[in-house]
């Protein structure tokens, strides 16, 4: 089986009192969970039980990379202020930055020390998977910002397969050179897999167990399928291989490579050059205005010219590069959506909360119905156009998104020191979030508003780190609110802010829960009485409710008080005028149900 290695807890355990809890600290970064099938590509090789996966759309190359700048006459490196030396030797398991090539550094997490020659160490690349020994002063510090995205690498296992050799007297079975050989061979005719994550009766709550999959290689961009992996890797080692009938990943064990329970040989000689020392620091700053005597201008134009596209984006800092999207008001409601005070939405199900926060789509329908009109002969209108138009004009602006987006070039991460000077000024913070949804129609990409910081506490190893590592963010096509990494939000570009917010937040004041607070039994039976399959006519109600800049900033704003909320009453389905309305329902109760609110005095 494989060698035990150190468990990586993803959450506290929790009592009865609590839920579950991240487990934060300077030490501490987390791991891309596979929750559903996805295409990746792969990494590294290490053997059929760990395999590593890339997302299509990582950031290594992006955002989690320092790359020399350029090269001088005497070919030393112009690297960056971002690059630091460590002073002292770094411990076991934790998170540095070391060199992948002459010109690039990435993060890495130190393993174990030689014991033969100290002052060199393992370390494991976390965004690729692949190992190497270097020695320890060529590494540098990992700032704050690169430790808020988790690792981008994925260690996944090979469902079902189970080898029958064994290493050198082991007890268990282990995997063999020529095992790794033939599945690279057979990974290298792909360039992109299906990945479907295989979940079993346990959860595990540690990052270091692998997660079984089922592994498929894709011809071409029109196959949707793919080669099994494992079937292929099977066909040509029947000799050494059983395909078990597995059917729960806690049947699968986990087995290694055969010598990869020792580490390989650490030779000082053999050690390329970059991984020996630091490299060469020959300015204190990248935007230190260079002495033209310096450069040779016929041979150094390149190096200028990264000079400035380097300057360029760090301008961009400014809070004129986060534009503003236009959200739903009142007076935009009585305007376009209402009639006669009342207008009609469609409840989006899946973001409700409770009856102080959920979310609806507007709908612009020419008249609307009233008690004892036409609607109850059976003329009524009918909602249905409307409503197909609301899902094609998302499913459209979702791939404009995702089309934009999903290139590399157009990512740029929001500058964390900017979005909280704007929030404490009371100024809005749009940008773009990734999502991992299982429907395709409704993208990877969308447009999200920072309602507010959550702070975390320093600590005496970090005492200068940004005390603002997450942030509530609410999806302004979609609804609802999720807590996300600062680091993870990308600038918004203002092409898309032009575009009105889809969904709206609403809130019914005028009612309060009989016991004081909105309990999760509470809101589950408001989820089950509020439909959104069909529209439902609602009145407006002004909102005066405000906060400060301060409550903002540290997302201590409660639902109703948050900006762009809107206040409605009287909510009924739209194909029922004459029945009891929502807050009737909940103040007085219903024959199959007992009241759970009460209006408010």
């Amino acid at each position: 089986m494989v060698r035990s290695r150190t468990a990586s807890p993803i959450t506290h355990v929790p009592n009865k009192d609590e839920g579950e809890m991240m487990i934060m600290g300077p030490q501490k970064i987390h791991r891309i969970v596979l929750t559903h099938e996805t295409i990746c590509t792969v990494s590294h090789v290490t053997s059929p039980s760990c395999i590593w996966l890339k997302l299509r759309n990582n950031i290594v190359e992006t955002q989690l990379q320092i790359t020399c700048d350029g090269r001088l006459g005497d070919e030393r490196n112009l690297w960056s202020d971002e690059l630091k030396p460590l002073k002292n030797k770094p411990e076991a398991r934790h998170y540095v930055m070391a060199p992948r090539d002459e010109n690039i550094y990435g993060r890495a997490r130190v393993l174990e020390y030689d014991s033969k020659n100290p002052d060199f160490v393992y370390i494991l690349f976390i965004d690729h998977g692949d190992c190497c020994w270097v020695h320890w002063r060529c590494l540098a510090e990992i700032s704050h910002v690169m430790k808020c995205h988790p690792w981008q690498a994925i260690p996944v296992a090979l469902f079902k397969l189970f080898p029958t050799r064994r290493f050198m007297g082991e007890e268990e079975p282990t995997w063999t050179r020529e095992d790794l050989n033939v599945l690279e061979e057979i990974i290298e005719n792909y360039t992109y897999f299906r990945v479907k994550p295989i979940f079993g009766s346990l959860k595990y709550n540690d990052y270091s167990i692998n997660i079984n999959v089922e592994l498929f290689g894709l011809r071409d961009n029109d196959d949707f399928i793919g080669d099994s992996i494992a079937h292929l890797f099977k066909n040509q080692r029947v000799e050494s291989i059983i395909k078990r009938k597995y059917y729960d990943s806690v049947q699968q064990p986990m087995f290694s490579l055969d010598d990869q329970n020792v580490l390989p040989p650490c030779s000082p000689n053999d050690v390329e050059e970059f991984r020996l020392e630091f490299p060469i620091k020959i300015r204190e700053s990248t935007h230190q205005i260079l002495d033209i005597g310096e450069l040779n201008l016929e041979e150094d134009d390149d190096v200028l010219n990264k000079r400035e596209l380097k300057i360029g984006k760090n301008d961009k800092k400014t809070e004129e590069a986060y534009p503003e999207i236009k959200l739903i008001k009142l007076a935009d409601i009585r305007e376009e959506f209402s009639d006669d005070g009342k207008f009609c939405i469609l409840v989006n199900g899946s973001s409700t909360v409770s009856p102080y926060e959920f979310y609806a789509y507007p709908l612009r329908l020419k008249e609307m119905p009233r008690k004892n009109s036409a609607m109850e002969t059976g003329k009524r209108e009918n909602p249905a156009k409307e409503v197909h138009a609301l899902i094609d004009d998302r499913i459209q602006f979702s791939d404009e998104l995702d089309t934009w987006y999903g290139q590399q070039a157009n990512r740029h991460a929001v500058d964390a020191s900017t979005v909280r000077t704007m929030l404490e000024k009371g100024k809005p913070v749009f940008g773009i979030y990734e999502v991992y949804s299982e429907h395709s129609e409704t993208g990877s990409w969308r447009r999200v508003e920072i309602i507010g910081l959550r702070p975390i506490e320093r600590n005496q190893e970090q005492p200068m780190a940004a005390p603002w590592q997450f942030c509530r963010v609410r999806f302004l096509d979609f609804g609802g609110t999720d807590i996300v990494p600062v680091a993870n939000i990308l600038k918004i570009h203002a092409s898309h802010c032009t575009k009105p917010v889809m969904c709206m937040p609403l809130c019914m004041n005028k009612i309060e829960p009989i016991t004081g607070n909105w309990t999760e039994k509470l809101n589950a039976y408001f989820r089950s009485v509020l439909r959104g399959d069909i529209p439902i006519i609602c009145e407006l109600e002004e909102n005066f409710e405000t906060v400060s800049p301060a409550e903002n900033l540290e997302d201590k704003v409660p639902a109703p008080k948050r900006r762009g909320v809107i206040f409605v009453k009287n909510l009924r389905v739209m194909t029922r005028p004459n029945d009891p309305t929502m807050e009737e329902k909940l103040v007085h109760g219903t024959k199959t149900s007992q009241a759970i609110a009460k209006f408010k005095e």
